[in-house]
């Protein structure tokens, strides 16, 4: 059993705006703290996403106690008309140690875009790593 106290708790924190445009391939890197580095016999990391009622499960690398990426995957969602849909998410470790996320971060999806456009110029309705 893993156990913490507050701030010695992983978890994942705050970063920059992610942009995801639905449809291609892209990485999502995280920052967090106090990440347990996978000792033998233990499961690696994987991020959760929840699409519309759905589980997504995609392998994470751990880069350090401070970052995690999940690996590159096609993100999608169903019906042509969400322009921003936002995405729960989950970091879990060694196969059910889920890694808190007390800032509620969330990942949304944007509109089928053309590789290369920026979602900022195209409509006010973009793809974000969302903290409320």
């Amino acid at each position: 059993m893993f156990r913490c106290f507050l701030q010695e708790c992983p978890q994942i924190l705050p970063s920059t705006q992610i942009y995801i445009p639905v449809g291609v391939m892209k990485p999502v890197t995280l920052l967090a703290q106090n990440l347990p580095q996978p000792q033998s016999g233990q499961r690696n990391y994987e991020c959760i996403f929840h699409i519309q009622g759905k589980e997504y499960s995609v392998t994470a690398l751990r880069f350090n106690s401070t970052s995690i990426q999940c690996q590159k995957t096609l993100y999608d969602y169903e019906g042509s008309d969400i322009s921003d849909l936002p995405v729960d998410l989950s970091v879990v470790w060694n196969g059910d140690f889920v890694i808190d996320n007390p800032h509620k971060i969330k990942v949304g999806h944007l509109q089928n875009l053309p590789e290369g456009f920026h979602p900022a110029k195209v409509t006010p309705k973009r793809a974000i790593m969302e903290v409320p």
